[in-house]
This record gives C-alpha cells, sequence and structure tokens, in this order.
C-alpha cells in the first residue's frame, strides 16, 4: 500500500501494547502460583512426615479415633501415590499442551473449556476481542482492503473462536452483507461492538471506531486483572486455611480425647 513507515509505527505499537497486556496477565497469575506451590508443599510435608507421628502415637494409645482423624492417617498412608498421580496429570496436560496447542481439536477443546469458567471466561473474550479490534485498526490505517484486513486479523488472532467467527464473518462479506451482520450471527462478539461496528459503516469511520474498542477494551481488561487478582488472594488464603485447619483439627482431636480421658 506504499505506506511501510506507518506500519512499521504501528506495528511497533501493536506489539508494545501485547507485551504490556501479557505482563498483566502473568502479574496477576504469579502471585496465585507462588502461594499455591507453597501451599501444596506444606500440605504434602505435613501429610508425609508429620502426621505419620501422630499417627504412631495414636496406635499406641488404642482407643476409637474420630472419623477426621481416620480419613487424614488414610489419606497420609497413601500420600505418595496421591503425589506422584498429581504430578502425572500435571506433566501430561504439560506434555499435551506443548505437543498439540496447535491442532484444531485442541484449541477448540481448550477454548470451549475457558469460556465455560465463569469469570475468567468474560475476561478471556475481552482480551482476544481487544487483539481483534488492534488488529483491524493496524489493518485499515495501512489501507489494506477491507477482507483482506478481515483474513489477516483471522490469522493474527490465536483463539479459535473469534477465528471461525471471523472467517465466516468474512465470507458473509465477501457475498455482500455488511461486517456487523456477519459478526450478529456470532455470540463470541457482544452487541455493543456490533452496535459500533454499525455506525462506523454508516459513517464510513472504521479505523477510528475499532481504535476507541481497542482502547475500552484495554482499559476493561486491567481493572478486571486487578480486581481478580485482589479476589483471588482472599480465598487462596482461606482455602489454604481450611485445609491446614482440618489437617490440624484431625491430629490434636484425638489428644484432646485422651487428656479427657485422664
Amino acid at each position: 500500500t506504499g505506506k511501510l513507515a506507518e506500519v512499521f509505527t504501528e506495528l511497533g505499537k501493536f506489539y508494545n501494547s501485547s507485551i504490556k497486556l501479557r505482563r498483566q496477565i502473568v502479574g496477576t497469575l504469579t502471585y496465585p502460583i507462588i502461594v499455591i506451590s507453597l501451599a501444596v508443599c506444606i500440605v504434602y510435608f505435613m501429610i508425609s512426615f508429620v502426621v505419620p507421628m501422630f499417627s504412631d502415637i495414636f496406635k499406641q494409645t488404642g482407643g476409637q479415633l474420630p472419623e477426621a482423624t481416620k480419613l487424614l492417617i488414610k489419606i497420609s498412608n497413601n500420600s505418595s501415590v496421591i503425589f506422584y498421580t498429581i504430578t502425572g496429570i500435571i506433566l501430561s496436560i504439560v506434555i499435551l499442551h506443548k505437543t498439540q496447542h496447535e491442532k484444531l481439536w485442541y484449541r477448540k477443546f481448550t477454548s470451549e473449556l475457558f469460556l465455560k469458567i465463569p469469570v475468567v471466561n468474560n475476561l478471556i473474550k475481552k482480551i482476544y476481542l481487544a487483539r481483534f479490534c488492534q488488529s483491524m485498526r493496524l489493518l485499515i490505517g495501512a489501507k489494506v482492503l477491507f477482507t483482506d484486513a478481515l483474513a489477516l486479523a483471522e490469522s493474527m488472532i490465536g483463539y479459535y473462536p473469534i477465528e471461525k467467527a471471523i472467517k465466516q464473518a468474512r465470507e458473509d462479506v465477501i457475498r455482500g452483507s455488511s461486517l456487523h451482520q456477519g459478526l450478529l450471527k456470532h455470540s463470541i462478539f457482544p452487541p455493543k461492538l456490533i452496535a459500533l461496528i454499525k455506525v462506523s459503516e454508516e459513517v464510513n469511520a472504521p479505523e477510528l471506531i475499532f481504535e476507541k474498542l481497542e482502547k475500552q477494551y484495554s482499559e476493561e481488561i486491567e481493572h478486571q486483572q486487578a480486581v481478580l487478582g485482589k479476589v483471588m488472594e482472599p480465598f487462596i488464603i482461606i482455602i489454604l486455611g481450611l485445609i491446614i485447619g482440618f489437617i490440624l483439627v484431625a491430629m490434636y482431636l484425638p489428644l484432646f480425647q485422651i487428656s479427657n480421658g485422664f
């Protein structure tokens, strides 16, 4: 299109925005991952080393153990099997992702799975909708043909439901339909986005509308990530406290019964 310098400038903005978004996601997930990993190590240590010591004491004292203590001892006796099973499952998932992440069936399955998770599904959709708007703004600003811009945007998204919807919408545009009519057939696109695209087609200002949509989605993503991070922190701490609390209660309850017996 004869606008190489402008395209490189817009590409710089595109990659800067993508890197910023990726860093925000990593920053949001870093704390929960560290806390969960530490919690797993603490629980595994208590079940594998602390609980067996108490189990020996309980065997020496005899008597009927509470159901919670029996359950804890049973888990402790099978802790190695549980640990290796969980480790094997995690490694299998990692290997599956590394080897199949570009396969169509895997992309379709994972995208449908994440869309069923409350709160997270809304954030994921906004991330890729922002990428769609960002891609279209870049391509339209470079004066790429509209149908070619849709084809290129489809390859830049990296998210199966939106890629599939864009492909079908592009076919509708080639047959003479407008973009907003093509997108209206797919629930992945919110009504607000479709309405604004319709306005952009009526006033012939698609680049401006896509730029506004990208900015709005980016702000919403940043806000939701901050809220999600703040909500996850106390939630993880509560779950960790309940697990450790159950272990402590299950271990000390027989000791209280023994002391009351004396």
